[in-house]
């Protein structure tokens, strides 16, 4: 019996179990045993890479499967994880990120470059420090911009070849002593030859990479620009502030559209657009993801649950499809269809770290504390399937127990209170209220 219901987890799943484990809680699909930091789609559709703070993972698009785990160094806190973002190759057979290597007793910033073919290390170039962008050319070579820390100069690095091309940033962010107080805002397009900076006063400079030739000066409303996002031609750049989003015209450099960008006081990350240039993301303080028609500023849709504060999404190669990854300690990968805005079945399981368990008396029943994602959910001991899920929106879950008799399930939160509810139908009894009248200030 015990080896027919593992073959059946193991084809409902398909992660065979640790030696000695009965169960798990929970499926390895679509999931990372770290924070994720950036994911990106394979020009064919059919693998996702991921980032996270235990490293690099490349995964069946369709199933989540993990396919394999690329070496990376650990950073100074001990994470694994590549800058996002990562990219794959035009012709799918790298990926591209930016990671460190030792030096002496420090860390240096170093553009990695993973064969996904032939060997397992990846090739590390050093170009220096205050390295702000990376992609690659239409040719697959790899290609990174660099900041120069004293004139805010731009150096854009065909690192594979040694070459580099200096563009002068007109004024770059500096303090009164002189050097860079901040990396400016930059954005490439390598098939357009288009390369742009956000100056210190929120001018958008845009050069032909070809010529060296400034091709136009982009004047915004005075606001900080966080984010530019090239269309893939070149043809367009938008710029993104706390308060507005402008799509620009860069041969006439002129604002073709401008859309609140409803982000109130917190910047939710870039707009990333389709490979086709025709869709047009944003995340904003609904902690929603809309879609926009690129050519018009008009909403085309949304995803239809929030999928959290995080900039971490981005588009497969034919617009169909967008993967996204949980904020601030989450692990796992959701998978959305733009077209509906519809989240398709992600992995079975809490979206973040576990923090709590507690077994019913008898055994048979195991209830665990999702911490982040406000989660207590039940499971089946012996079978690791998931039964009754109780959630309060919003809150951490810090502990969980249930009573003696198994009636009663208790969990405690980032607040005061400590809930009560029916373990079997988890329907909430009571709210306990925690105060000491001789310290009410005490949390």
């Amino acid at each position: 019996k015990g080896d027919e219901q593992t073959a059946r987890r193991v084809e409902r799943y398909g992660d065979p179990l640790p030696e000695g484990a009965v169960a798990r809680l929970g499926s390895l699909r679509f999931r990372t045993p770290g924070e994720i930091v950036s994911v990106a789609f394979a020009p064919d559709g059919k693998t996702l890479a991921v980032s996270s703070d235990s490293g690099l993972f490349l995964m069946d698009a369709g199933s989540g499967k993990r396919i394999k785990h690329l070496p990376t160094e650990k950073n100074s806190q001990g994470s694994r994880s590549v800058s996002h973002p990562i990219r794959f190759s035009p012709d799918g057979k790298c990926l591209l990120g930016v990671g460190v290597k030792p030096e002496g007793r420090s860390l240096k910033p170093v553009v990695s470059v993973w064969d996904l073919v032939g060997e397992r290390k990846p090739h590390e170039y050093d170009i220096g420090q205050w390295i702000v962008w990376w992609g690659w050319s239409p040719q697959s070579q790899p290609l990174a911009i660099r900041v120069a820390e004293k004139d805010g100069a731009l150096y854009l690095h065909e690192v594979a070849a040694g070459r580099s091309h200096r563009f002068a940033c007109k004024d770059p962010p500096q303090d009164p002593a002189g050097g860079l107080t901040m990396a400016p805002v930059v954005a490439c397009a390598p098939a357009a030859k288009a390369l742009a900076v956000a100056d210190n006063k929120n001018v958008v400079h845009v050069w032909d990479t070809e010529t060296g030739r400034e091709r136009c000066a982009l004047h915004s409303k005075g606001e900080r620009i966080y984010h530019l996002t090239f269309s893939p031609d070149g043809s367009r750049i938008v710029t993104r502030t706390l308060k507005a989003i402008q799509m620009w015209d860069t041969a006439k450099g002129n604002v073709v559209y401008t859309v609140d960008a409803n982000n109130r006081n917190n910047d939710y990350g870039p707009p990333v657009l389709t490979p086709d240039g025709k869709t047009l993301a944003i995340a904003d303080a609904s902690e929603t993801i809309r879609f926009w028609d690129a050519a018009t500023g008009k909403e085309r849709g949304r995803t239809q649950e929030k999928v959290g504060i995080s900039p971490r999404f981005a588009f497969s190669v034919d617009g169909k499809w967008l993967a996204t990854a949980d904020h601030f300690g989450g692990t796992a990968v959701r998978l959305w269809d733009v077209a509906s805005g519809k989240k398709k079945a992600g992995p079975v399981g809490h979206n973040y770290r576990p923090r709590g368990i507690a077994f019913t008396r008898d055994g048979r029943r195991v209830a665990t504390g999702g911490e982040v994602d406000g989660v207590i959910q039940f499971w089946d001991r012996a079978t690791g399937e998931p039964l009754m899920r109780v959630q309060r929106p919003d809150k951490w879950v810090r502990g969980i127990a249930l009573s003696l008799d198994g009636r009663s399930l208790f969990s405690a939160w980032t607040d005061e209170n400590v809930w009560m509810n029916d373990a079997a139908s988890g329907a909430r009894r009571h709210v306990l209220k925690l105060e000491d009248l001789d310290r009410p200030k005490l949390r």
